[in-house]
Order: structure tokens, then C-alpha cells, then sequence
């Protein structure tokens, strides 16, 4: 039966047969005697596999048909520039080898030695290259002497086996080496006959060859470092390339290979007979003795496991340690399981919203996922049960951990902790209709860092929410008159921020004649029924010149989200100022938007700052007297804040975004002190350290990692839908050349997969390309519009001569349309559409040949027909090419495949191709550690201005109305008694430094009070007003406390500088130039002034090196 695995075969295949051939091999053969005839010299038919004579050195090529316009990247960290039109000067590889280690006993080894030579021969109306293959097998002894000597392999014509030998206690390490000593071949045209192609060396012991493990982290004190060591402790490394990849055949036989692969098994959820998982069969559970039939086994089981575990035999006294420490903490877990469960028992609206919680999240799953039997995860279901304690109750011990979900990409995080917002948002309802509050106001908070994954996880996010509606309007005694909804709080380049952008939005939108216009509406289809959303979807209340509401409705006549059946519409707020006066219950957005927080008074309304409400409208202290005794219940005590806080994708909480989320984090959890974190992520290290920075709490992490790599009592390792990667190195070559004939032939070679297999070929038929910056990526966007497209249609013609027949690699394609592009640069609504298009099947109309995608991919991207990518470079971090290459095969039927394209005249990239299969084998154990520093200067320069403005401005009502900053003196007391939780944050894991960083915040902060009162006090002696913010509709025609890093500084004075404050997360630091200067060693230079002249003289010099 032909599977999708049958296809990504058939690329792996085409892809060795086109780059290093020969063209034509058997099925799985590692090599191939085949005759072949080539019209041009096999060094530039092929793209790598062969060495050139040492003597050789450097050459000059040729501008390639093939590789036209491709040109030199080593340095692609530098700034584009143009490429000037000469000849390129590269050196090719003259050796290749690989290093190993042998038993002390061992004298001998055995080499076998295959490749390939093409001579020039008359054919035709002209001169062809004939392959003729050659194999040879030499004995090799292990003697420094003799392999300096050098071994020749006979009938080569100057190949040669050199190598080093060491002893290494009871251990040899060997180094082998082919070297191509031949004389050079005088003359361009002919110098391919000193060439040997297709080269490959295979080394064979009498004795097993030696695996090393690293044990470098036994003995270290990072607590992760040692779990690494426990977890890995059974892989090793046998072999390492030297400017070629290696294979491990079997332990006593190692070959080198131009294509390193390496297959990563997938972490999959382990099923447990016993348990009930069924969310239809839970939510139908009567009594909480019944749940307890129904979930009890699940503990009993991860205890026994556990059990299991603690006997493990580890191999030393240090791992035991760490392997009791795992087990200690998983027990733990499994008590807090149990508490979980208690709770149901004991607390009846606690058991109903476990119950209805099962109710709505099946609902939505049979909504995603048509004619599926909805049940859960165990570890999902184990999240759950866990946190269920301290989520019921805001005094329990465990408020205060950051629960970190650590599961693979694709594992089910999202559903975990969209079960546990759902049980969070039907408890405080249950709690909260009996008083004035009714349990309104935002109760949850997500928070993404990219708005690609922001508007991907609205859709499931509001699916489960008008689940919840509908559930309500059953049950509304119990739940309340006021709607469950869910708003969207990102930038303006994503959501309209105002009912008058909006209000024009939607009139362009109804307006235009294009049928591709654009929807101000993050979502296209109804998330409850699916039916897209039309032109006439929208309604702008009470009329469109002066907008005070904008409702959107289904267009389907059966939908409950229909106006004509529901007047509300789809419970989805996009527009910040509709967001400020319904309040969602669950509020999605992204880590920047909270920047604004000392910009807008109304942001404080999201934190329970409202005064009163009519119905679902809320008004606050921003609102004018009149409007604030209109509302027909008064709420003197508020609303409660959020309880619940969701923080996706985790590591890329790091860096500068990091250190400013991780400052404003403290005025976050000062406005809603009893918030429960959760945070989830695929890839973790040292998450005690980021968690303390970021939130100056514990974290516990959940599944809790086992002594296995991969293996928790919840998931193991997989057999079924591996994904395979595959390594292409091309010594000498720039990487554009080798990126354009890898697009070239996968594009080609998957459809020759769609003529010869069908369908099942559809995975391949879009190819995913992952670049590491902007510049890398729009150069290959050219190639692809030219290049790739010009030469994927003729690929299949590049068959030896003589050969009949159909190419068994290729068919022509057509690229039908530009590459879709998925990065930073790109519009929101671009975006939205390029994962539209991305879910059809290739050939369906506007379906997709190419897509180029910075790290946006990384996160966001869940579609499960994508099977193909190619990374360009190793990406800078291994937490990187995890999440990004986890965007393909993320359905088992579909198995991946990930092309890495290395520039080897990079150490890394080197490094990375050499040591190929050891590095994906345990990839996971990379994983670097992030950096976060909340409180360093510069962090502090730039943020605690909007920190201490924001919380003294929310915190207190009777502070937030725009002009309400004059009244700093009156409350200066209380601001500065609440600011001490950010000086206590500051000091938090900081040890013995911990006084001295609290003191400097503090003192900071009583710089900026100080430096407020100046601005209040000469603002009154010139008989002005000055409001907060420039955004605050009210005092725009008045000076602002608050400005922006960009704005004019004037006769600003040094105190009203002090104010400065960002508006996004992002605005971090200025651009700036960065001028060089060569100089001496030991004596100083005047450097030249930066005039236009000298800057055209600098790139030209640049771009030339």
C-alpha cells in the first residue's frame, strides 16, 4: 500500500540521486556501479560528494545555468549589498574523513573505499563525461607511522588513506582520511577527470567500536545540566565526520555519507485502561463518588509507576541522587492529583464546573473536529486534576507556582489549559451571580508573544467561549444574564483600537469592489458552525457615524450565532474600547499590549477597577460623573481581577522582550496579586531561573520529567510518523547554490511523488522554507520568483545522455504563483490569509507551491497537511530549529521531512553537519538556556518610568482619570506603600545582591515621585493642566506626563525626560550605526568622518570581501 511514506522515500531518494549521484541507483543501494554519460563536468552536474586534487587549491568558476545569480553568502549575518559581477574564487574539499575510537588491542582496520571517476569521451557531435565506478578494499594499520606515510588505494591513481592515532587510556582514537593526491588536470574544460565523485569510506573493526557518552554534567551544579546527564545517559557517540556526515551501521562497521540523516521518534500521549477520558462520559458523571471510580485509577497507576522508577539502576551514586530527586517530585504531583479530586468531593459548585467544563470542551472539540469522539489526554486530564486545588481556592499553598506545561509541539498543550480557563470561568460565575459583581470582569488572561499564534489560538479559544454562551443562556439562574465573551487586546496593525477606526474599516471592507478585500474581523469563518463571515456581517450601534458598539453576526439562518436568533452575535470583541466597556471574561493577547497599561486609565477596568454597570457594560473611573451614576448597580468594591493567567510558547519570553515583559510582570501581579500562572512550552532550560525572573515565584513543571529521555509516565516515544531529517553540506559551495538545487529538485521530485502515488504526495507538495533573518529570506524569495521556478520545469530533462524514458525522479511543475511569506514584515491580514491558503490541498485553487518563513513559523503554525521544510543555516539556537522543524509532520500519516542546509565555511554549521545523527539524537538535551534580567539598568531606563506611572495610576480610582496626575502629593503615601512590591520583585532570587538591587529600585523610584512633583509643581506655577498620556482622549490638547523614546525632547526639561515610556514590549532600544575603524595595535587612530563618500567607499569594500 502506497502511504505519504512511501513518497518522502522517493524524495530522500531523488534528492542523493541529484546533489552527489550517480543518477541512477537501486532502491536503499548505499552505492551504484551505473554507467552514465553527462553533457557537462560532473562538478557542476553535482552539487557535492567529490574531492578535488590537493594540489589543485583555489579555482575560478564559472557562471552555472544553473546557479546563476546565486552568489557568495558566508557572511550571512551582513547587511545585503550588491553583488559585483566577477568570477567567484572557492576552494573545494580535497579529503574527507571520519574519527573514531577502537579498543587499545586493535592493530588493523579495515577501509573499503568506492567512487567514482568521469573521463572525457568523444559522443556524438561532441565530448561527454562516462562514469566509470571504482571500489577498493585496503587494510589499514593503526601505527602513527603508517598513516603518515599513507596508505595508497590501489588502482586510484593518487587516492590516499592518511590518518592520526592516539592512545587514550585503554582506547585508541583514529582518525581516517581519503585524500585526493592526484596531479591536477591542467585546463578548465578537463579538470573533472582528477576529480573522484561520489566518494565514500567505509571503516570496519574486528571489535566493537567505542561509544562515547558525555558524562560532563554528572558532576555539575545546574540542576538541569544533571538531569540532561541522567536522561541521556545511554546515548553515544561513535563516530564524527570531518567535512562529511557520518552513518553507524552496526557497531563494528561506520561509513561516511554527503546526506546525514537522523530520524526523531515522536513523544506521543500514553493511553491507561481504567481511567475514563471521555469528556461526554465525564461531564454525565452524577456524583463525586462516581468521578472517583471513574479517575482514582490514574493515580494508582502513576504510582505504581513511580514505583518502577525509583529502581532504576543509574550507574553511579549522582545520578541516583538526581533519579530519587525526579521521583520525589513526580510523588508530589500525584499527591496534588489526589487533592485535585478531593476538592470535587467536597466542594458541589467545584464538581459542577468540573462537569460543565467536560460539557462545553466537548462540544468545541466535536465543533474542530467533525465526527470525532472528544476525550482527553491523560496528561491533560492530570493538568487538570493538579491544579484544580489551588485554582478553586486563592489561599491555597500552591497559588503561588507557576504551573509549566513541558510537552513535545503538537502534544495537546493548548487543550490542557483551555480546560482548566473553562473550569476557572464557570466557577467564578457559579460563585459570583449571588453578589453585586455577578462574578463579572476578566477572569483569565492569555498572553501570547507573536500575533501569528495570538489570531491562530483565537479561533479554538472562541469556539470553547460560545460553548460557554450557550451553556449559559440553559442555565442562566446558575450562571448569570450576562454574556460569556472573549476579547482580542492586541496592536493596532491587528485589531482596530477604536470604534471609529473600526467604523471605517468595516465601511471600506462593505465598500470595495475586490473580492479578496480584507475583514477588520480577526476571524474568517463563525467559530461555532464554521460558515464564513460575509460583508454584511457587521453592525456598527446605534448608527455608523457615531458608533458606541460593533456586533457581528453568523451568516448562517441555523446558527445561535445569528442576529435574527441572537441579537448579541458572536461573542468576540476585537476593538479595544468595546474590550474597556464589556470586560470579557477571557481576554487574549499578546505580551506587548500591556506596555499600555500607564497609557490608557481604562486598561485598569481589565484588573477590576469598574464602578458600576448596566447590564454587561461596565463604566470606571475614566468615564465622567454623569455616566458613572447612570449605571443601574453600583459596584463600591470593584470586580476581582483576573485569577487565572495563561502564558503560551514560554521560552520566547527571553532576551530584551524578556527582561521588559519580566519588569512589567511586577506591576501585572501587583494589580492582580492572587493570580494563578500557568505557562506552557516545548522547549525549557533552567525554567527555575526564567520563572523566578519573569514572576518572582516557583515554578513546578508538569508532566514531571521521568529518568528516561522522552518518557514520563503520561507520553513515550513513539514509533509511527518519525520525522526524518536530512543534513546537505556542500564544502566550497555558497549556500544559496546548494538552497536553489535543493528547492529545486524536492519540488520536482514531489511531483513526479503526485504522478506516480497520487494524493497521499499532497504532505510534500508545499515546501515550507525556515530562514534565520529577513535578508536571507528575500534573497531566496528572488530565486524562487526566477531561478526555482525557471528551473523546476525542466528539471526532469536532466537525465544522463542516452537515457529513455521518463525521469524516475522528476516530473515538470509549474510554480503557479508568487512564495506566500510568513514574517514580521507582513500585514496581519496577509498573514491570515497565508494560513488559509496553506490548509488546502495542492491544486485546489490558490493552494500553495512555496512559503518562506522567519521564526513566526516557530510558533502558530498547526496545520497538519504540511510534511516539507528546509532550514537555511543551523539556527541560532537549538530551542529554534525544535519548534520551527516541529512544524511539519505534525500528523502521523504525514511524516515529516527537514532539509538542513549548512554553510560549512561556518564552525557551527560545520559542526553541526559533522556530528549530524549524535546532535538530533538527544537535540533536546541543547536546549539553551534563556536570558531574562527585569531589573538591569538598562530594563530599568526604559521601563520603570511606565512600571511606577501605571500602578500609581490603577492601583487607585480615585488616581486614574487623565488629569487625576496633579493629585500625586495627596496619595503619594499609599503609591509608594504599593511599589514596594516591585522593590521586593526586584530582589527576589538575587541572593546576597538582593538588598542592594531592592534599595537602587527603590531609590529609582523615589527619583521619579520626586521628579513628578517638580513636573505637577511647575505645570500649576505656569497656570497649566497636564493629563497622563497623549492617548487619553480627554487631554490630548494639553501637555503629557508620559512620552514616547521618539518624540521631539524641545525645552522638555530633565525632569520631564524621566517619563519616558515605551509602547510596545518591543521598543527596547533605538536603531543606531555602528562604525568600525581599523587602527594600529598599540597606537591610536584618528578615524575618518562619516561622510556619504567614505560610507559608499565602505560597503563597496565590504562587499567585495
Amino acid at each position: 500500500m502506497t502511504t505519504a511514506a512511501t513518497v518522502r522515500s522517493h524524495l530522500v531518494e531523488a534528492l542523493e540521486a541529484d546533489l552527489v549521484g550517480p543518477f541512477l541507483r537501486k532502491p536503499g543501494e548505499r552505492e551504484s556501479d551505473a554507467a552514465e554519460l553527462l553533457r557537462s563536468a560532473p562538478s557542476r552536474h553535482y552539487l557535492t560528494g567529490f574531492l578535488v586534487p590537493r594540489e589543485q587549491g583555489e579555482i575560478e568558476e564559472e557562471p552555472d545555468d544553473d546557479d546563476a545569480g546565486v552568489g557568495d553568502d558566508e557572511d550571512d549575518d551582513a547587511d545585503g549589498r550588491a553583488e559585483n559581477s566577477v568570477k567567484k574564487v572557492r576552494r573545494l574539499p580535497a579529503s574527507m574523513g571520519l574519527s573514531v575510537f577502537v579498543q587499545a588491542s586493535v592493530k588493523t582496520l579495515t577501509a573499503t573505499v568506492s567512487w567514482a571517476d568521469y573521463l572525457r569521451v568523444e559522443a556524438g557531435e561532441g565530448k561527454r563525461w562516462s562514469r566509470r565506478f571504482m571500489q577498493r578494499t585496503v587494510p589499514v594499520t593503526l601505527t602513527q607511522a603508517a598513516l603518515t606515510d599513507g596508505v595508497p588505494v590501489d588502482g586510484s591513481d593518487g587516492l590516499m588513506i592518511r590518518g592520526r592515532v592516539e592512545k587514550v587510556g585503554d582506547l585508541k582514537s583514529v582518525a581516517i582520511f581519503l585524500v585526493n593526491e592526484r596531479q591536477p588536470v591542467t585546463g578548465a574544460s578537463a579538470r573533472d577527470e582528477a576529480y573522484a565523485f561520489q566518494c565514500r569510506l567505509v571503516l570496519e573493526s574486528p571489535q566493537p567500536f567505542h561509544g562515547r557518552t558525555d558524562r560532563s554534567d554528572e558532576t555539575s551544579k545546574d540542576p538541569d545540566e544533571r538531569v540532561n546527564d541522567l536522561q541521556h545517559r545511554h546515548q553515544q557517540e561513535f563516530a564524527v565526520g570531518h567535512g562529511v556526515g557520518v552513518r553507524v551501521e552496526s557497531a563494528t562497521r561506520i561509513e561516511t555519507t554527503w546526506l546525514p540523516t537522523a530520524t526523531v521518534k515522536p513523544v506521543v500521549a500514553r493511553k491507561l485502561d481504567g481511567v475514563e477520558v471521555g469528556m461526554d462520559a465525564l461531564a454525565a458523571i452524577e456524583s463525586p463518588a462516581a468521578a472517583r471510580v471513574a479517575l482514582a485509577p490514574l493515580m494508582t497507576a502513576y504510582r505504581a509507576w513511580l514505583d518502577e522508577q525509583a529502581k532504576i539502576e543509574t550507574g553511579s551514586a549522582l545520578r541516583d541522587e538526581v533519579r530519587d530527586g525526579l521521583v520525589d517530585k513526580a510523588r508530589r504531583a500525584a499527591e496534588r492529583m489526589e487533592d485535585g479530586l478531593a476538592v470535587l468531593e467536597k466542594d458541589a459548585q467545584a464538581f459542577q464546573a468540573f462537569r460543565w467544563m467536560n460539557t462545553v470542551m466537548a462540544q468545541a472539540e466535536k465543533k474542530a473536529r467533525q465526527g470525532s469522539v472528544p476525550s482527553w489526554r491523560l496528561f491533560q486530564l492530570a493538568f487538570i486534576l493538579l491544579n484544580l486545588p489551588s485554582v478553586e481556592r486563592e489561599t491555597h499553598e500552591d497559588r503561588e507556582l507557576v504551573e509549566l506545561i513541558f510537552f513535545p509541539t503538537g502534544g495537546g498543550k493548548t487543550q490542557a489549559y483551555l480546560g482548566l480557563i473553562a473550569f476557572t470561568l464557570l466557577l467564578r460565575r457559579l460563585r459570583g451571580t449571588p453578589r453585586p459583581d455577578g462574578g463579572l470582569g476578566v477572569a483569565v488572561l492569555l498572553r501570547y508573544t507573536l500575533r501569528l499564534l495570538t489570531l491562530d489560538q483565537l479561533g479554538r479559544a472562541s469556539t470553547l467561549i460560545c460553548a460557554l454562551e450557550l451553556l449559559r443562556q440553559k442555565n442562566v439562574a446558575q450562571l448569570g444574564d450576562v454574556r460569556f465573551s472573549i476579547g482580542l487586546w492586541v496592536g493596532s496593525s491587528a485589531t482596530a483600537n477604536t470604534l471609529e477606526q473600526v467604523a471605517e474599516q468595516i465601511t471600506e471592507y462593505r465598500n470595495s469592489p475586490s473580492p479578496n478585500a480584507q475583514s477588520p474581523f480577526p476571524l474568517a469563518k463563525c467559530p461555532w458552525c464554521g460558515t464564513d463571515f460575509v460583508r454584511d456581517s457587521f453592525v456598527m450601534l446605534p448608527s455608523k457615524t457615531k458608533p458606541e458598539e460593533v456586533k457581528v453576526g453568523c451568516a448562517s439562518l441555523k446558527c445561535p450565532f445569528n442576529m435574527g436568533i441572537n441579537r448579541d452575535g458572536v461573542p468576540v470583541l476585537f476593538v479595544d474600547e468595546a474590550i474597556y466597556r464589556e470586560l470579557p471574561c477571557f481576554l487574549v493577547a499578546t505580551v506587548d499590549k500591556f506596555a499600555l497599561l500607564p497609557w490608557r486609565g481604562e486598561t485598569g477596568m481589565l484588573f477590576g477597577r469598574a464602578q458600576g454597570r448596566t447590564g454587561g457594560k461596565f463604566v470606571g473611573p475614566t468615564d465622567d460623573e454623569r455616566t458613572r451614576k447612570a449605571a443601574k448597580v453600583r459596584l463600591p468594591n470593584g470586580l476581582k481581577p483576573p485569577e487565572l493567567i495563561v502564558q503560551d510558547e514560554l521560552h520566547l519570553i527571553s532576551g530584551p522582550l524578556g527582561s521588559m515583559v519580566g519588569l512589567y510582570e511586577a506591576a501585572v501581579l501587583t494589580l492582580a496579586p492572587k493570580a494563578k500562572l500557568i505557562a506552557s512550552t516545548a522547549t525549557v532550560r533552567r525554567s527555575n531561573e526564567q520563572v523566578e525572573r519573569l514572576y518572582g515565584r516557583r515554578v513546578a513543571l508538569f508532566p514531571p520529567p521521568g529518568v528516561e529521555a522522552n518518557e514520563t509516565f503520561f507520553a513515550h516515544v513513539g514509533t509511527e510518523g518519525a520525522r526524518q531529517y536530512i543534513g546537505v553540506g556542500a564544502p566550497g559551495r555558497p549556500l544559496k547554490t546548494t538552497l536553489l538545487q535543493v528547492y529545486v529538485a524536492l519540488l520536482a521530485a514531489a511531483q513526479r511523488g503526485l504522478a506516480d502515488h497520487g494524493e497521499v504526495a499532497d504532505a510534500y507538495l508545499t515546501l515550507v522554507g525556515y530562514f534565520n533573518s529577513l535578508r536571507e529570506l528575500g534573497g531566496m524569495r528572488r530565486l524562487v520568483e526566477d531561478e526555482v521556478r525557471r528551473l523546476v520545469m525542466r528539471r526532469h530533462e536532466r537525465v544522463p545522455e542516452g537515457f529513455e524514458g521518463e525521469s524516475p525522479w522528476f516530473a515538470p511543475r509549474t510554480i503557479r504563483a508568487e512564495p506566500v511569506e510568513l514574517t514580521s514584515r507582513e500585514k496581519t491580514s496577509a498573514i491570515k490569509d497565508a494560513k488559509d491558503r496553506l490548509e488546502l490541498a495542492h491544486g485546489k485553487d490558490r493552494s500553495v507551491d512555496v512559503v518562506l518563513a522567519s521564526n513566526m513559523i516557530s510558533v502558530g503554525v498547526d496545520i497538519d497537511r504540511l510534511g516539507l521544510m528546509v532550514v537555511a543555516g543551523q539556527p541560532k539556537t537549538t530551542a529554534e530549529y525544535i519548534q520551527a522543524s516541529s512544524r511539519v509532520g505534525r500528523n502521523a500519516a504525514k511524516p515529516g521531512l527537514v532539509v538542513t542546509c549548512f554553510n560549512l565555511s561556518k564552525p557551527r554549521d560545520r559542526s553541526h553537519y559533522e556530528r549530524f545523527d549524535a546532535y538530533h539524537c538527544s537535540f533536546y538535551r541543547f536546549v539553551e538556556a534563556t536570558s531574562v534580567t527585569p531589573f538591569s539598568a538598562p530594563a530599568l531606563d526604559r521601563g520603570l518610568a511606565g512600571v511606577v506611572v501605571g500602578l500609581s495610576r490603577l492601583l487607585d480610582t480615585g488616581m486614574t482619570a487623565p488629569f487625576d496626575m496633579m493629585k500625586v502629593a495627596a496619595h503619594r503615601t499609599a503609591i509608594e506603600a504599593q511599589l514596594e512590591n516591585v522593590v521586593r520583585r526586584a530582589g527576589v532570587g538575587k541572593k546576597e545582591e538582593a538588598d542592594r538591587i531592592s534599595a537602587h529600585v527603590r531609590q529609582r523610584i523615589t527619583s521619579l515621585l520626586d521628579a513628578w512633583q517638580v513636573v505637577i509643581n511647575e505645570t500649576k506655577a505656569a497656570g497649566g493642566q497636564r493629563g497622563y498620556s497623549k492617548f487619553d482622549p480627554e487631554s490630548k490638547k494639553h501637555a503629557a506626563l508620559l512620552r514616547q523614546v521618539l518624540d521631539e525632547q524641545g525645552n522638555a526639561t530633565p525632569d520631564e525626560l524621566k517619563f519616558q515610556a515605551p509602547t510596545s514590549m518591543r521598543d527596547v532600544e533605538p536603531s543606531v550605526h555602528l562604525w568600525l575603524t581599523k587602527q594600529p595595535l598599540g597606537g591610536y587612530k584618528q578615524p575618518k568622518q562619516a561622510t556619504p563618500e567614505t560610507v559608499e567607499q565602505e560597503e563597496v569594500r565590504h562587499g567585495e570581501g
